[in-house]
């Protein structure tokens, strides 16, 4: 009897062990899908109780952090070499993720042909997916017909096909509508190239749309290269528009809201940059961001001006998965496949505040361009605006020195404004010093 209720013990402990031998892991995200009715964390944690019903075996710890607060938490965590198993983030960070080898690749559970080429492009690095794409919020260069019209715009449109704007069109743009403004207060074009904080935020979208770029990598380091012929050539086409065209607006602190209602009216703003696929959504659906002559702006996208021959760019704002290699292989094995299940059972929450462009075929749009089935601009949204998206990240990755090249950069334009130094100096100064830091970053 008592090697029987022995034995009994035992099978009870070998089942509770065995009950207690779950693959735990951790998943961090930020509040990045957002569902009417539903509060932060619910959507993604019905998904993740099918999961865990379908892999009983597998347990999910679920965070919701803060935006701005997902990074630095990270940073404490993988100080202490307890990186986080799966994290919903940016693609911006991928690059240094995998350039200090923390991140697996997905190539082992997905079929790359199965996302556009543009997805695969801007999630891979040497090759390989380190970064699963589940949605892109493309940013976008917005152009009002209603108000390019009262400029006497019209032929100039670029309403076709990819609507490329080459900086050639757009000065022959601000040139007509400044040959039309009523008066040195109205503003034929808004440019957000204005002051020192607005070309903190975008030198590196005026550079690039020149062909210019930050970055380059050599020895699998980051070394920065801004001072090019391409990135003087952009700096100085925007720093001359102020110049030549008295209704750009001008250099200085002054801030204008160009979506707010009186100022469409009073301002007469034509170009505006950045816009998003956002704006147009809220005019289709009956919020029309301005107001002229009592008739609605009809904002159209396009992609950003840039130079003949350069490919354009489009500031995405993407939502996608890294798994961390914490060196546990069953850990791995269903962190990517728990990844995989939330994108492809997530359809109706593609990305960011359910408006993101969908980057995987098959993966349905999502609910907020459903109606607008036949909308040029959001077939355009959709289709078209992402391929360039792609091109956008490879402008920096991120570490310390790239907010440090922000200041840099910000400081020493202070000193072109006022005429202290060059453009060329500018360049050559920050590349200096931004190299200086890299040095001691990779030799932490």
């Amino acid at each position: 009897m008592l090697k029987k209720i022995i034995i009994v013990l035992v099978m009870c402990f070998l089942v509770s062990m065995i009950g207690m031998a779950k693959v735990n892991l951790n998943y961090f995200t930020h509040t990045s899908i957002s569902v009417e009715g539903l509060q932060p964390g619910e959507y993604e944690q019905k998904i993740i109780d099918g999961f865990e019903k379908l892999y009983p075996d597998v347990h999910i710890d679920f965070e919701v952090v803060p935006y701005l607060g997902d990074q630095g938490k990270l940073q404490f965590q993988i100080a202490a070499g307890n990186s986080p198993d799966i994290l919903a983030g940016d693609i911006v960070k991928v690059a240094s993720y995998v350039d200090a080898g923390l991140l697996l690749d997905f190539d082992d559970v997905i079929d790359k042909t199965s996302f556009y080429d543009f997805a695969v492009e801007a999630s891979s690095i040497n090759g390989k997916m380190y970064y699963y794409p589940m949605g892109l919020r493309p940013g976008s260069f917005m152009i009002s017909r209603t108000i390019a019209r009262n400029f006497g715009i019209e032929d100039m449109l670029p309403l076709e096909g990819d609507r490329i704007i080459t900086t050639t069109l757009f000065e022959e743009m601000i040139a007509k509508a400044n040959a039309n403004a009523k008066d040195d207060k109205t503003y034929a074009v808004y440019t957000n190239y204005a002051d020192t904080v607005s070309w903190s935020h975008w030198f590196a979208m005026l550079i690039g749309s020149f062909g210019g770029q930050l970055f380059a990598v050599e020895n699998g380091k980051f070394k920065c290269v801004i001072n090019s012929p391409e990135s003087k050539e952009g700096i100085e086409y925007y720093l001359n528009l102020y110049t030549k065209y008295p209704n750009v607006m001008p250099k200085g602190s002054e801030t204008i809201d160009i979506y707010a209602l009186d100022n469409a009216v009073s301002i007469g703003t034509m170009l505006t940059c950045p816009g998003s696929v956002n704006q147009v959504i809220l005019e289709r659906q009956g919020n029309p961001y301005s107001i002229v002559n009592g008739e609605a702006a009809d904002w159209i996208l396009c992609a950003y001006p840039v130079k003949e021959g350069v490919k354009p760019l489009v500031p995405g704002d993407w939502c996608g998965y890294m798994v961390f290699d914490n060196k546990d292989a069953e850990k791995a094995k269903y962190a990517k496949l728990f990844v995989k299940y939330f994108v492809e059972n997530a359809p109706d929450v593609t990305g960011a505040n359910s408006n993101s462009s969908p980057v995987q075929k098959g993966i349905a749009a999502p609910k907020a361009f459903d109606d607008y089935a036949g909308d040029p601009e959001m077939e355009y949204a959709l289709k078209v605006l992402p391929k360039f998206a792609a091109n956008a990240i490879n402008f920096g990755f991120d570490c310390p020195v790239l907010s440090q090249l922000k200041e840099l950069f910000v400081s020493h334009m202070q000193g072109v404004f006022v005429g202290a130094i060059t453009v060329d100096e500018c360049l050559q100064r920050v590349e200096d010093k931004t190299n200086e830091l890299l040095d001691e970053f990779y030799s932490e």
